[in-house]
Parts: structure tokens; sequence; C-alpha cells
């Protein structure tokens, strides 16, 4: 995709976004986006983070996001912030890139749960990508069982369905697990591709 003005380089209102500023890591939806100036594009995202609370106004990160096909990455200058009211602003600066590639992989270390019919398993998400994800779980998972994975992040949980396609010893306790997803809904999906991004 190809990006002319700084308004095109920009997300859209209602598109969902991932960010981090002073090493804090979140994931919002854009409610506002205006142009304060000619070439200047500030966004406003909703995001209900418990990150909001480590940022401060004029910190300096970036924030990621969708267009359909591909994802971007910009730098973002935070000018405004209100962990109480759930949202953050910021005018974007300089040019788009790329932010991922269908191959990347995002390490995570996110909580999650692993259900299958008759048994689930806590666990802890090490990494993440667009064909399937690893954890470190706390007891064994069938290898071929059909699963739900549910991933605990501070701004709200993320689900897909996959398959096991790998359970491994690794130290006393613990269990190598990998899934292949087999479905996910287009909106876990677009998250996905963000938190892979922003990884």
């Amino acid at each position: 995709m190809r990006m002319g003005s700084a308004t095109e380089a920009a997300p859209r209102v209602g598109a969902a976004a991932a960010f981090s500023v002073a090493g804090a890591q979140g994931f919002g939806v854009v409610a506002r986006r205006w142009e304060p100036r000619p070439g200047a594009v500030e966004i406003a995202l909703r995001s209900p983070s418990a990150a909001l609370e480590r940022i401060r106004p004029g910190a300096v990160g970036w924030l990621v996001w969708s267009d359909g096909d591909d994802a971007w990455r910009r730098t973002w200058s935070v000018t405004a912030v209100s962990p109480a009211d759930g949202w953050i602003a910021g005018g974007l600066v300089g040019d788009p890139r790329p932010a991922v590639r269908r191959a990347q992989r995002a390490s995570v270390w996110a909580p999650c749960r692993v259900l299958w019919p008759g048994g689930a398993v806590e666990g802890v998400t090490r990494d993440l990508s667009r064909t399937g994800a690893s954890a470190l779980c706390e007891a064994p998972v069938p290898v071929g069982a059909e699963v739900r994975w549910a991933i605990h992040w501070p701004d709200g949980p993320w689900e897909a369905a996959g398959r096991v396609a790998r359970c491994e010893p690794e130290g006393p306790g613990r269990w190598l697990v990998a899934c292949a997803w087999t479905a996910m809904a287009p909106a876990a999906a677009e998250r996905l591709a963000l938190v892979i991004a922003a990884g």
C-alpha cells in the first residue's frame, strides 16, 4: 500500500491499534483523528489498559495499526493521557513503516489458559505468530487435541481455537505446548497482527 499525505499515513477512526510508550504497552481503538495544522496528525485512543498509569505527556514511543492487509508503525509523541477515563492522545511523527511480516513471531510472556474437552491447564504464553503459539504449562496437553487458547492481557482477554502440535517436558512440573491456529474471529486476527507488530 502506498501512503501519500500525513492524514493517509494514520489509522482511521474505529481502527484497532497497539502502542508502546515509555516501556508500557497496550491496545486500544482510535476514537478521534485530527489535523491541528497542515501536515500534523493527532490520534486519540480509547484504551482500558493499566499501562496508561505509567505514561506521562511528553513521552515518545510508537503506534501500530492495521489497514486490513498490512500493519504500520509510526513514532507517537504523547500529548495527553487520562487513565481514569481510559484514553491517551498524541501526535504522529515521521513516515509510517511496515510493522510486521507474516513469518514474524513475538515474545509476549502473558498468562493463558488452554482448554480442551475434558481438561484445562494454566500456563504462560511465551510467543505468538499468525500461525500458532507456544506456552509453558503446568500440566501436559494431549497432542492433537482441539483447544481454546485464552490469553489474559491487562487490557482484555483474547481467544482463538487451535490444535496441539507438540507437548514436551520442559523441566520439573512444566510442559512446552505448541499449538497451530484452526479458527479465529476477525477482531482477534486483527489484534494478533498488532500484538506481533508491537512485540
